[in-house]
């Protein structure tokens, strides 16, 4: 008779094997109790669905605690940091041949207390669950490069936030992370009856998103790739990134270029015209550009980002009703520097010592919700806003620990805003400070 035992059924028979012979265990029925416990053992393991595909699973979960201050309330929240949002993913791949590779990508992201969502009233954040991130398939080749298809990032995703130094989940320069949700004061204390997310866009303009698109990518040259998408209906965007390294300077960069009339009114967080108007229904004209640039002396551990983008939404004047034509401003622009020392002082890991300044000059609606085409109004008679001037200054400290793939962080920023409405203008109004403590590790 043969028997054909998988893996786990050999490790089952070496586990009784080695276990000390016993008078009782010797009747006829041993064979029966082995291969019950074999079926046993194979019922609750963990199996690839075949052996063909390779497939890897990673994330991190990375959570912090917000220390905030709106001018005249102060409170602690534990939050989600959005920066690098907790998740689990699951990568397969698997040969075709010697040059070309097939594989997928499903990534799946958690939520409890976001920091872009809690406010002064909730610190909630919409509560706890779970959405998807990636979900698509890709086939590649070393000579000819890779198209993926499905829900993934565009071209442009990530084209503002560039960095050698790899600590994007304390500081980049999507900076609204920490406040965009809570209200903002006037001078007098009162709530003005605005958000930091109704006069400054959360994603940096410019910077792209997950969609469902048909996405290329060549090869690496030199250390340039070039990447190409389109998808919604309609977006398409093209990016151009370099990494490599130059008389002991590590350099890496990137641009992109975005178009798009989709007009969606969904729940869409990008940067894109499904939040500036026109009304559902009508062809939006919406383009961007973004792009990046981080350098890193390897021998002192000094380094260097810059940041840059705008956002032009052509038909937002048609859009915005509440608002004349000839006082809406169609564009968004923004920059940011962060500069700082990353070096190996302690034997667990680098140390990386920042600072950063972000300023951000949005039109009318520069950041009002999904769907709508009202810019928002202040109260006490100023009426709708025109524009906003966003000034953040900030700095920081991560430590990495090695053995542990975590990293420990620790930021503050001042957040202050000038606004202008409709029956001229409000002036300042009440800063925001907040810091934000806490760690990632990865797996």
């Amino acid at each position: 008779m043969t028997f054909k035992l998988s893996a786990a059924a050999l490790i089952a028979a070496a586990t009784l094997i080695s276990q000390p012979a016993m008078a009782a265990d010797l009747g006829g029925d041993c064979c029966a109790d082995l291969e019950e416990r074999i079926a046993e053992l194979e019922a609750t393991t963990v199996r690839k669905g075949n052996r063909k595909v390779k497939l890897e699973i990673s994330g991190w979960v990375n959570t912090s605690v917000l220390f905030w201050d709106d001018g005249e309330e102060q409170n602690i929240y534990v939050v989600d940091n959005i920066a690098d949002r907790t998740r689990v993913r699951f990568r397969g791949s698997a040969k075709v041949n010697s040059d070309v590779e097939a594989g997928f990508l499903l990534e799946i992201g958690a939520r409890s207390g976001r920091n872009d969502r809690v406010s002064a009233d909730d610190d909630e954040g919409a509560g706890n669950g779970i959405d998807l991130r990636h979900s698509a398939w890709w086939l590649g080749s070393k000579t000819l490069g890779r198209v993926t298809v499905g829900q993934t990032s565009q071209s442009s995703d990530g084209i503002t936030q560039i960095s050698t130094v790899g600590i994007n989940h304390a500081a980049r320069s999507q900076v609204f992370d920490w406040n965009q949700n809570f209200g903002i004061r006037r001078s007098n204390g009162v709530q003005s009856g605005a958000t930091w997310r109704n006069i400054a866009s959360r994603e940096a303009p410019g910077e792209g998103n997950r969609q469902n698109v048909v996405r290329y990518d060549t090869p690496t040259f030199s250390g340039f790739a070039a990447s190409a998408s389109w998808g919604e209906d309609d977006v398409w965007d093209v990016a151009l990134r370099y990494a490599g390294e130059i008389q002991g300077f590590k350099l890496a960069a990137g641009i992109s270029y975005t178009q798009w009339t989709d007009v969606d009114t969904g729940s869409n967080t990008g940067n894109t015209c499904t939040r500036q108007g026109p009304a559902a229904g009508s062809n939006a004209e919406c383009q961007s550009l973004g792009l990046s640039a981080s350098v890193l002396h390897t021998e002192t551990g000094l380094y260097g980002i810059f940041a840059y983008g705008y956002h032009e939404d052509d038909r937002r004047a048609g859009g915005i009703t509440n608002v004349a034509a000839n006082l809406v401003d169609d564009r968004d622009e923004f920059y940011y520097f962060q500069g700082g020392l990353q070096r190996k002082w302690l034997p667990v890991g680098k140390t990386t010592v920042y600072g950063e300044y972000y300023r951000g000059n949005f039109g009318t609606s520069g950041g009002i919700a999904a769907g709508a085409t009202t810019a928002p109004t202040i109260n006490a008679g100023a009426g709708a806003l025109i524009s906003s001037e966003v000034d953040m200054w900030g700095f920081g400290i991560n430590q990495s620990i090695e053995a542990a793939a975590m990293d420990f962080y620790v930021g503050y920023r001042n957040y202050e805003a000038d606004l202008t409405t409709v029956n001229g203008a409000v002036g300042g109004v009440e800063g925001f400070q907040a810091v934000l403590t806490g760690a990632i590790i990865r797996f």
